[in-house]
């Protein structure tokens, strides 16, 4: 599998994405964990990713019952 593109992100758990031969993108966080995205999925799925980045004050820290 060749990789055109290849990023690792550190943190709580290591994140890898990178481009595959086939034209899909894969989110990996453990060996036996990929999620893949057409290209065209890509711009949703940051969309939403920055939906919840933007509400994440509603549940990183939820007020205890």
């Amino acid at each position: 599998m060749g990789c055109v593109m290849w990023t690792k992100i550190g943190g709580v758990l290591e994140t890898e994405i990178y481009s595959i031969d086939d034209g899909f993108v894969a989110i990996e966080q453990a060996r036996d964990t990929v999620v893949l995205l057409a290209p065209d999925e890509l711009l949703m799925i940051i969309k939403e990713l920055q939906s919840y980045y933007d509400s994440r004050i509603q549940w990183q820290n939820p007020t205890p019952a």
